[in-house]
């Protein structure tokens, strides 16, 4: 008898646009509401931004501490040139730039 239920997908790019818009809205609204759990449940300060792929629209969901970073003006460019300049040079995804933790020791699993 053939089970029925969730299967796991392999992790790669989803070539029907169709089926990948609709994971990329089901898989961001997870994230949204894990971000709002963790802030909820710890009192984390959580700050967690998602980007379509082509860069036209920024989703964000914020705790209050860190609200400023997204609705002010200097908050809001330095954001908008984060992208930018994503989208014409990523880094490599194991990369962190350093003003981005700056009281932060170096994580031992990412390379140095």
């Amino acid at each position: 008898m053939e089970r029925k239920g969730r299967r796991s997908l392999p992790v790669e790019l989803i070539d029907d646009k169709a089926k990948r818009r609709s994971c990329y809205t089901k898989r961001k609204a997870g994230l949204m509401k894990k971000a709002y759990e963790l802030h909820t449940l710890t009192g984390a300060h959580v700050m967690l931004l998602v980007a379509t792929s082509d860069g036209d629209r920024i989703y964000n969901y914020t705790s209050p501490k860190l609200k400023p970073i997204i609705s002010e003006a200097p908050g809001h460019e330095l954001i908008s040139r984060l992208f930018s300049a994503a989208q014409e040079d990523p880094p490599p995804p194991t990369a962190a730039a350093p003003w981005m933790f700056p009281d932060c020791p170096p994580s031992p699993l990412l390379p140095q």
